[in-house]
Parts: structure tokens; sequence; C-alpha cells
């Protein structure tokens, strides 16, 4: 199994380091599918309370670990299998970009703009100067529903027809 599939009982298995599962979670890929964050020493040690029910994708930062992992779980009986590249291979594959250019630098909004672009599907926003650039999971129809929204509350009473924004 090297990804989620619809219908399928399964339980993903994120080996990362709290701080990245916080930043960067599953959900952002693999939204509905159920994500369990498990230290690689308890692989090692031996899978404790893993199901056997349903079968297990091991995910970490660059593959290497959850290889590991998914091997050792075998070893143990489980049906367990890693995802190929881990989040990075993930990240490459299912993340999209969007670049918007505002006619003035908006440094004194910066706050505002990171506020207003809190979405399940965003993983970065940036901004240099007007230069602004959103990366994530979101579809085109949400960021362009996102970026009305946003010169609607940035930029009431201002000529909007100004501003383009660019995939």
């Amino acid at each position: 199994m090297d990804s989620p599939r619809d219908g399928e009982r399964q339980l993903i298995l994120d080996l990362r380091d709290p701080l990245e599962c916080e930043a960067e979670p599953l959900a952002l890929y693999w939204p509905g599918v159920p994500s369990f964050r498990l230290d690689f020493g308890s692989v090692l040690s031996g899978p404790t309370e893993l199901p056997n029910d349903r079968a297990l994708l091991c995910v970490c930062t660059s593959g290497a670990l959850s290889e590991v992992a998914a091997a050792l779980l075998r070893s143990s009986g489980l049906e367990a299998s890693s995802y190929p590249g881990g989040v990075l291979a993930l990240r490459r594959a299912r993340e999209r970009r969007y670049c918007a250019e505002l006619p003035r630098p908006l440094d004194a909004k910066a706050e505002f703009l990171r506020r207003s672009l809190r979405h399940p599907g965003i993983r970065v926003v940036s901004l240099e100067g007007s230069r602004l650039e959103v990366r994530g999971t979101l579809g085109q129809q949400e960021w362009e529903a996102l970026w009305e929204a946003l010169l609607e509350a940035l930029l009431a009473g201002d000529d909007k027809d100004r501003l383009s924004a660019q995939d």
C-alpha cells in the first residue's frame, strides 16, 4: 500500500518528530484518513498496541525510517508498508503553489494575511513586499475563493481590478 485507498481499513503511522507532525499534519495530504504518531523507538522495541485488523502505512520525513519500520512490523505479522520518499515526496507530488501580486507592499498587514489565510490545505504563507506566495494542497477553486475574500477584507473601497492573481 503506497498511499491510502478509499474504502480500505487502514491507519497511517507517522514516525516524524512531534513538532514536524504539528507543523505539517498528514491530514493535509490525506484528509479523513486516521493517523497516529508513533516513536520509531517503539517500533524497534516491538509493536505493542497496534491494530492487526487494518493495513498500516508508515510515513517519515524522507522514507528511510518508515521503510525500516514497515519491514519490522511485517516481521511481526502485521500488514505494513512505507510511503516511498516520505513526506518530502508526498509534498512534491501533492502540493501546489499560488502567487498573487499586490499593487503595493503590505508589510504592516503581513500578520493579517497569515491569519486570513488559515486553511487546512495551506502549509506555508509568505509575503515579500507586494508578492504573496501560498503553498499547500488546496485546489484552484479554493484558492480563488480565499483570494477574493482576502481582497474584500484588505481592499474595501480600493480598486480590486488593479490586482492580479496567478497560479
